[in-house]
């Protein structure tokens, strides 16, 4: 009965690698859609990002002469949607 123990663990073993494997795949592929958004205070910006922080999606309001603050609520944005 030892051999037929012992073949009986490993298949076992096999099960458990071949699920944590596919678990682990279906965890990648759920972190992959998670995405942050993030909205300046005003409104005029909407930044969007991946699971990875990366930006996807910039929505600017209408033109502003104010090149420097958009620049910096631009930023803002990003950042907090990266951070959510």
């Amino acid at each position: 009965m030892s051999g037929f123990e012992d073949e009986f663990r490993e298949q076992q073993v096999r099960a458990l690698r071949r699920n944590s494997a596919k678990v682990m795949a279906e965890a990648v592929a759920r972190s992959r859609e998670i995405t942050g958004t993030a909205t300046s205070p005003d409104g005029s910006v909407r930044a969007v990002v991946d699971s990875t922080g990366m930006l996807t999606s910039l929505e600017l309001g209408p033109a502003r002469r104010d090149h420097a603050a958009l620049a910096a609520q631009v930023t803002a944005a990003v950042q907090r949607a990266a951070a959510r």
